[in-house]
């Protein structure tokens, strides 16, 4: 049985991504859900912030059940492999697969998904376990709570992806 799919787009910059506005044929998407992963949190380092503040409680329970979620952003810069391409955004390489990270880590005992920095030059996840281990206890109990929901046998993976890394590896 496939995992129903959940388009969440990333604001700001999402609503302008191409995959939004029904012109990529590969993504017929239609209904959305929104988060606020800000880069700027990223770039200070204010992991708490980001895990509690980037999906609202209605992600976190889609991602505890299993379904799939795909969050849509856009960066201005190109891609220095290809120009033609815009590169994958900092709250995507960075924040979001921090929150997958953290709901793997609270969630399940592992393996965990190898996360990889922007165009996947670098292994996040040392650094990311460096991250969960300084996050503070309120964060991981209020992330464990939306585990409590899940099904480890009929959902064992955490799905969440950008549409960045779908479509370029």
């Amino acid at each position: 049985m496939d995992t129903p799919r959940i388009e969440v787009v990333n604001l700001t910059n999402g609503l302008h991504c191409h995959h939004i506005d029904n012109a990529y044929l590969a993504y017929p998407v239609s209904k959305f859900r929104y988060s606020r992963i800000q880069s700027t949190q990223c770039e200070l380092k204010q992991w708490d912030k980001v895990i509690m503040t980037s999906f609202g409680p209605d992600l976190w329970m889609h991602l505890a059940m299993g379904n799939h979620l795909v969050v849509h952003d856009m960066s201005e810069k190109p891609w220095k492999r290809d120009e033609s391409i815009r590169r994958e955004t900092r709250a995507c390489w960075q924040g979001m697969q921090f929150i997958r990270y953290v709901a793997e880590r609270a969630w399940t005992d592992g393996p965990y998904t190898s996360a990889y920095g922007r165009n996947r030059e670098q292994l996040m996840n040392p650094q990311f376990s460096y991250m969960y281990d300084d996050l503070h206890h309120t964060t991981k109990r209020w992330v464990g709570y939306f585990g409590k929901h899940r099904n480890p046998f009929t959902n064992p993976a955490v799905q969440l992806t950008s549409c960045w890394r779908e479509d370029n590896g």
